[in-house]
């Protein structure tokens, strides 16, 4: 039995331009990655990509042959916040 060791690659922490981000995952389509942790993690107000975006985004990691995961922000201060997170966990 051989264990299979998987590459994945975080969500960005950095703040880029809807342009930059699109460019960086058309790069991780053609990269070894396995794993694509996609999303907003950091802060709120980062409001460049929206929730279809990001679905645009996974779609094209798993047609690249990546599974791709939709992330969150981890601590939520507002009901905006907690509204966001329900969007994006209540998607099929």
């Amino acid at each position: 039995m051989t264990n299979m060791i998987k590459l994945s690659l975080g969500a960005p922490q950095y703040y880029w331009s809807r342009q930059t981000t699109f460019d960086f995952y058309q790069a991780v389509a053609a990269s070894p990655v396995d794993i694509v942790y996609l999303g907003e993690t950091v802060c709120s107000r980062r409001k460049e990509l929206r929730l279809q975006d990001w679905l645009d985004i996974a779609d094209l990691m798993r047609a690249s042959g990546k599974e791709a995961v939709l992330s969150t922000q981890v601590l939520l201060e507002s009901g905006v916040e907690v509204s966001t997170m329900h969007k994006v966990t209540n998607n099929p």
